[in-house]
């Protein structure tokens, strides 16, 4: 007769196999989680500089628009901002999460998107005299404006933070300089 005798030495044991399984799975949520966050990372990129090109133009529109003006024919605080150039009276205006440029009587064209409505008080325009102070509206005189800051603050990526772009337009037809001051 024959004995057969079991040979412990070979394979496996449960608990072997189980701290196996801990660790494969520990390594897995490890590596879900950097790869969540790289797409995450991409995206925001992605998103972040669409929305810096899209503002890039919307300031330069805006820019070449205002450095042009020959009078500006309603008062800064309201919106929208009429003025005249030589080539005729324009409109630019923030409506809701849109900024809007007009020509006299044509239909509005949209300069960008997405604008966050969360300005709080301020005016996406700001008028200033050459001493840093706010300029004081006259009908049609723009002798005494030295600068207007455009602002144009963007919703970030998926809500979370506000992307925020500016620049500084002086005007050339009033009797300052328009060559900003270097202090």
């Amino acid at each position: 007769m024959r004995i057969f005798t079991v040979n412990r030495g070979k394979g496996f044991t449960l608990i072997e196999v189980i701290v196996v399984l801990v660790l494969l799975g520990i390594m897995g949520a490890a590596l879900g989680t950097a790869i969540v966050t790289a797409i995450n990372g991409f995206f925001f990129t992605r998103d972040s500089a669409i929305k810096s090109q899209k503002a890039q133009l919307a300031l330069a529109r805006i820019s070449r628009e205002l450095l042009d003006m020959t009078s500006i024919d309603s008062d800064p605080a309201s919106n929208p901002l009429t003025y005249t150039t030589s080539y005729g009276q324009f409109q630019i205006e923030k409506a809701g999460s849109q900024i809007t440029l007009k020509k006299g009587t044509d239909t509005a064209q949209p300069l960008i998107d997405d604008v966050s409505t969360n300005y709080g008080s301020d005016s996406f325009l700001v008028f200033t005299k050459s001493d840093n102070t706010t300029w004081a509206y006259t009908a049609g005189d723009i002798s005494a404006l030295y600068a207007v800051k455009v602002v144009i603050k963007l919703n970030g990526y998926a809500g979370v933070q506000t992307l925020n772009f500016e620049t500084t337009v002086n005007p050339r037809n009033n009797t300052l300089s328009n060559a900003p001051k270097l202090y």
